[in-house]
C-alpha cells in the first residue's frame, strides 16, 4: 500500500494529481486515506488540489442505489437526475464509508461538479464555503468551462442567500472575475435563515 503525503505545505498539481490516482486507485489503505482527508480539510484545500448533497437526499427517503439504477430513464422522462458518485465510479464507493467515518466536511464535498463526467460546459455550483469561492473557481477555470458560476452565502450556504450578502465568481474560459450580491439587487427582500429552516 502506497502513503499519501503529509499535507502540512500545499500540494503542487502534479503531488495532489499522484495523490488523488493512488487514493482513487485503491492503492492506499483506509487509515491512510482518513488520515490524509482530515489534514487537508484541517489545513485547507487550495484550487491545485481540486475541486452533501446525498445526505440530504437520504434523509428525506430518497433510495440512492434505486436512483443509481435509473438515473438515466430519470433524464429521459424528466430531464433531470441525481447522479450519487459512489453509484458511478468504484472509487468512491470505496471511500464513501470512510467519509462517513470521519465525520466533518472534506475535498470530495467540493469535487463533484469538478470531476462531472458529463463534462458539463455551463454550470451555477453552489459551495457551502464562501472563502474557498475563488479558489474553486481557479480550479474551475484550470480545468475547463465555456461559462460557470460559483456561489455562497455568507451564513455558509451553498446557494444564494437571501439572509447577508453572497460571494459570486463568474468563471469565463480560463478566468474569473469575483463579485459581491445582495438580493436587493434582485428586487428581493432580506429574510432570515430561520425562515426557512425546516423540522426534524
Amino acid at each position: 500500500m502506497k502513503a499519501l503525503p503529509p499535507v502540512e505545505l500545499h500540494l503542487s498539481e502534479e503531488e495532489a494529481e499522484a495523490a488523488f490516482g493512488a487514493l482513487l486507485d485503491g492503492e492506499t489503505s483506509d487509515e491512510e486515506i482518513a488520515r490524509f482527508l482530515v489534514e487537508l480539510s484541517d489545513r485547507g484545500e487550495t484550487a491545485a488540489e481540486k475541486a452533501g448533497a446525498a445526505d440530504t437526499l437520504e434523509a428525506l427517503g430518497l433510495d440512492m442505489e434505486k436512483a443509481g439504477r435509473t438515473a438515466e430513464k430519470t433524464l429521459n422522462d424528466l430531464g433531470i437526475c441525481f447522479l450519487f458518485a459512489a453509484n458511478h465510479h468504484p472509487a468512491m464507493r470505496r471511500i464513501q464509508p470512510i467519509r462517513k467515518a470521519i465525520g466533518k466536511r472534506t475535498i470530495f464535498n467540493l469535487m463533484g461538479p469538478l470531476s462531472n463526467p458529463a463534462r458539463v460546459g455551463r454550470q451555477l455550483i453552489g459551495i457551502a464555503r464562501p472563502a474557498y469561492v475563488p479558489i474553486y473557481a481557479q480550479a474551475m477555470a484550470t480545468l475547463g468551462t465555456t461559462r460557470s458560476m460559483i456561489v455562497s452565502g455568507d451564513e455558509g450556504l451553498d446557494e444564494l442567500s437571501l439572509a447577508g450578502g453572497n460571494e459570486l465568481a463568474d468563471v469565463i474560459g480560463g478566468d474569473f472575475e469575483m463579485h459581491r450580491l445582495d438580493c436587493a439587487e434582485a428586487g428581493l427582500a432580506h429574510a432570515p435563515v430561520e425562515a426557512i429552516r425546516g423540522g426534524d
